[in-house]
């Protein structure tokens, strides 16, 4: 009998304690997908595009749109990046049918290419990576929450070359 009133009394603990809360007194709040390709907002998905329709805070909509500006400026380059490397390392591993052009220059403009290639993809990188922390950023706002602290690095110009900068 004992037995029985402790697993009883158990399960009704369980039972009581592991209740959804369903109340819709709260108001609805925005979340971002795993892999930051869309938003959740009322357990309904909505793309990136449709930022406007969700989104009511100037703050937010403006770092909304820098974001999916960085994503498409990212995936431009990374795009270009891609297909200039391919389209090198074939030349360089190839040749030229061509008898009238000089091997070794053709397989050396070919190896050209595959690095101007992959220098732009490395430029899609910075563009692609900052999307997702805007992305969270501009949630944040939205909701009402507080950013945090957050330290960036950033790629500029200088009178003589490119820098890397560590901003706090």
């Amino acid at each position: 009998m004992r037995k029985l009133f402790t697993v009883l009394t158990l399960v009704l603990f369980q039972f009581i304690f592991s209740q959804e809360n369903t109340s819709t007194n709260q108001p609805s709040k925005i979340s971002l997908s795993e892999n930051g390709n869309f938003f959740i907002y009322d357990n309904q998905a909505y793309g990136l595009k449709h930022y406007n329709i969700i989104f009511k805070n100037e703050e937010a909509k403006s770092i909304l749109a820098n974001a999916r500006a960085n994503k498409s400026i990212g995936n431009v380059l990374g795009f270009t990046g891609g297909f200039l490397m391919g389209f090198g390392f074939i030349m360089g591993i190839s040749g030229s049918n061509d008898p009238n052009i000089d091997q070794d220059s053709y397989k050396n403009a070919g190896w050209s290419v595959f690095g101007v290639g992959a220098g732009v993809a490395l430029l899609s990188l910075p563009f692609s990576l900052s999307v997702k922390s805007k992305l969270r950023k501009a949630v944040d706002i939205e909701n009402g929450q507080k950013t945090a602290f957050n330290p960036y690095f950033k790629f500029q110009t200088t009178g003589n070359g490119i820098a890397l900068s560590y901003h706090f």
